[in-house]
């Protein structure tokens, strides 16, 4: 799978952010967004997967949507919503805590686990096809596509050994 991100520059832990959203995102006024700091989008994605977690056990029906569309709202389909919210939260935290830990070898198994499972979704949501409303296929496949090449990303940096686990922002 090919992400469009550069993970060439940069160390492989977030800093401190920059002043401004354009500098934070590496973003030129020109909108040029080639230098993207692959760190700081893995570190959002895990706090991501922490409160779309919390949302699908809290409220299953609602969030569960993007998978399933109007079937969500069934009893059944919030008992997967919820299994899908706890796998979430699990992974969100174990890829945050390796970070706060300054732990390079558990952040790239944490987010190596992200890129699986975001995979194994967007396989899921493409395999389901026509069975699932348009909605849900396009939001839940950029969701899982977008996620899985932000991990991957992440993980084949930290593999790489470009960082330093002293550079991790606490």
């Amino acid at each position: 799978m090919g992400c469009l991100l550069d993970t060439s520059r940069g160390d492989a832990f977030p800093r401190e952010p920059r002043a401004g959203r354009a500098a934070r995102f590496g973003r030129t006024p020109g909108g040029d967004t080639s230098g993207m700091d692959i760190a700081t989008l893995a570190r959002s994605q895990a706090f991501n997967r922490l409160a779309l977690g919390t949302a699908l056990i809290v409220l299953p029906g609602l969030f569960g949507r993007v998978w399933a569309g109007s079937t969500a709202s069934d009893e059944r389909a919030h008992v997967l919503a919820r299994a899908l919210g706890a796998r979430d939260i699990a992974l969100g935290a174990a890829g945050l805590l390796a970070l706060q830990d300054a732990d390079a070898e558990w952040a790239r198994r944490s987010f190596a686990a992200q890129a699986f499972v975001d995979a194994v979704d967007l396989a899921a949501i493409a395999a389901a096809g026509e069975r699932l409303p348009p909605a849900s296929r396009i939001v839940g496949g950029a969701m899982a596509a977008g996620s899985a090449c932000v991990a991957l990303a992440y993980a084949a940096r930290l593999a790489g050994g470009t960082a330093e686990t002293g550079d991790v922002a606490a």
